[in-house]
């Protein structure tokens, strides 16, 4: 008897640690593999390169969605959508999200919110900058999707 409960122990905690969303903000954008990435000159010396990485199991997607800004080829901020996403081929859910960021050279999120709607989860913000000769304003939206084959998009 004893040997069977800890048996169910065992196998119960294997099976959370393995359905547990993986986001950590650090390790999640340099694991899995990279499914996507785009570049953009948002004008005034400002870019954005957007790069969506991927890693899976048969029944879960775990994906992010990272933004990097860069004013005259240095970083002024950095936001990333982290999603895990259940399928099955005929429906897909979003099981957890979250998200981080980051800013430097006097740029700041003036907001900044996360919410998931008809299962797509997105991020959005506002990058501020009022410094001397620089005053900008940066809309931010990141989206992450998936289908029910557990194909992710943006």
């Amino acid at each position: 008897m004893v040997r069977k409960s800890l048996c169910f122990l065992l196998l119960s905690a294997l099976i959370v640690t393995m359905t547990m969303p993986f986001h950590s903000s650090a390790a999640a954008a340099d694991a899995g593999e990279v499914i996507d990435y785009s570049a953009e000159d948002l004008g005034n010396g400002i870019t954005v390169e957007s790069v969506i990485t991927l890693s899976s199991t048969r029944t879960l997607r775990s994906a992010s969605n990272t933004s990097t800004f860069k004013r005259d080829g240095k970083e002024i901020a950095k936001v990333t959508l982290y999603a895990t996403f259940t399928y099955n081929g005929s429906l897909a859910s979003v099981w957890s999200t979250d998200y981080s960021k980051s800013t430097s050279l006097g740029w700041f999120y003036r907001s900044h919110q996360i919410t998931t709607m008809d299962r797509m989860p997105s991020a959005t913000a506002t990058l501020d900058a009022k410094l001397q000769g620089i005053v900008g304003i940066i809309p931010v939206h990141i989206t992450l999707r998936c289908s029910p084959t557990g194909t992710i998009t943006k």
